[in-house]
């Protein structure tokens, strides 16, 4: 009997659709992320991988690059932002007439009632137009750049693929910053296509940084 010299990839039957040559790009991708991170891509991970190619971190990667997307657009866009800051105008104002969670010298009185359903109405709408579940997710209300919120998000899948706490180290002689956190972000932050406004990667001490402003948020 002769050997089979194919790859492992081309000796599985793959679903219809799927292109082996893209497979096996995205397994060297995740292969190049996780040992950024430290670690090497293990078997069951690829075994999953070509038994089904929306793997967990493929998936997380796309989630995570929608969010970015949003973010940007969110953060770009006066009347987003507007709406969002006259959402809680509405929000403050429903509070008043309605009186439920203020103090009975702050409501505007009885005689306001009549426009409660005109207030929800507006609320419903300008949530339809901007979700402020979305809104956390991409940080927006917080202060929290594109750049930062992609950190945050990382930062969270670190911990839950590497079962460690973020961080970065400092080598005590150059003084440069550097650590399995850092280089997988960096790694990542590639994967988004979250970059500087002139277009260079965020260097590592920015990205220490970002860390450290989250925890303080």
């Amino acid at each position: 009997m002769t050997d089979d010299k194919r790859r492992p990839l081309d000796r599985i039957d793959l679903p219809p659709g799927i292109n082996r040559d893209e497979l096996l790009a995205d397994i060297e991708r995740l292969r190049r992320l996780l040992r950024a991170g430290g670690e090497d891509l293990p078997e069951d991970v690829e075994r999953d991988l070509l038994r089904s190619p929306r793997d967990e971190l493929c998936a997380n990667i796309e989630s995570m690059r929608s969010l970015v997307r949003t973010g940007r657009e969110l953060r770009s866009s006066a009347r987003r932002q507007h709406i969002a800051r006259t959402l809680a105008v509405a929000e403050k104002l429903a509070e008043m007439i309605m009186g439920d969670r203020v103090a009975p010298e702050a409501r505007l009185g009885i005689q306001y009632l009549r426009f409660r359903q005109n207030v929800l109405s507006l609320i419903d709408e300008l949530k339809r137009d901007h979700s402020p579940a979305v809104a956390a997710l991409v940080g927006l209300e917080g202060g929290i750049s594109v750049f930062e919120n992609a950190v945050q998000m990382i930062a969270d899948r670190y911990r839950h693929y590497f079962d460690k706490e973020p961080g970065a180290s400092t080598n005590p002689y150059t003084a440069e910053v550097g650590g399995p956190f850092i280089r997988f972000t960096s790694a990542l932050l590639e994967e988004l296509g979250v970059y500087k406004e002139d277009g260079t990667p965020y260097a590592p001490a920015g990205i220490r940084a970002a860390l450290k402003k989250l925890r303080r948020v």
